[in-house]
């Protein structure tokens, strides 16, 4: 983490500059003081809802990139990076999530009252198109020599989605080496495939957001 920190420490300032400005609700251009206001934000809720609840490792592994980066002169609004500023970039899409999907389907204990309105009250919307991730995954018989082929679309803003382009090969202590493509400061892969040195793949698809069973 740490020496990840010191070699994006630029990449870094920029990639948590645009994190700040997406996480504006309106459609208005920020200023400085408008991005460093949407940052604080988030990082409360980065704080309150998911720096507890990462592993002691992947907690590790952001403190030493926030460390590295603030050692290599990192700087967001004025002020060294920290902890918490890479917990809220890596927290980044989750956030949107909750608010653009998840707590909409979150139960809240009044489902099933009859609270709706009535049929003549209720507007009608269109759901436009939808925006999924979309991968496969093919081997043995379904492919020419009986070789794997992965393949996976991402459907993510241009804003983020540029600064994905960071390979990071890792070497934990224990357990196998892994290549990842992420984004400056990332813990995971932004753009949703990992491979390791016995030849495991692992990618994503993604299906439309409703209740979980």
């Amino acid at each position: 983490g740490y020496q990840h920190g010191q070699l994006m420490a630029r990449e870094i300032e920029s990639y948590i500059d645009r994190c700040a400005a997406l996480f504006n609700d309106d459609d208005k251009a920020l200023d400085a003081k408008g991005k460093e206001a949407c940052w604080r934000s988030a990082r409360v809720t980065a704080d309150a809802l998911f720096l507890r609840g990462f592993d002691q490792e992947i907690l590790t592994e952001m403190k030493g990139i926030a460390d590295g980066a603030a050692e290599a002169g990192a700087k967001i609004f004025g002020r060294k990076v920290e902890l918490l500023d890479i917990v809220t970039a890596n927290t980044h899409v989750e956030q949107g999530t909750l608010r653009w999907g998840a707590l909409l389907m979150t139960p809240s204990g009044l489902e099933g009252l009859g609270l709706e309105a009535p049929d003549y009250a209720r507007e009608k919307q269109d759901a436009g198109a939808n925006e999924h991730c979309s991968a496969f995954a093919a081997t043995g018989p379904a492919t020419a020599d009986g070789k794997m082929i992965i393949g996976h679309v991402t459907m993510w803003g241009l804003a983020l989605a540029e600064q994905s382009n960071v390979m990071l090969d890792i070497k934990p202590a224990k357990g196998r080496r892994v290549l990842i493509q992420s984004y400056p400061g990332g813990i995971h892969s932004g753009l949703d495939w990992y491979q390791n040195d016995a030849g495991m793949v692992l990618t994503e698809t993604t299906i439309q957001q409703g209740p979980f069973r």
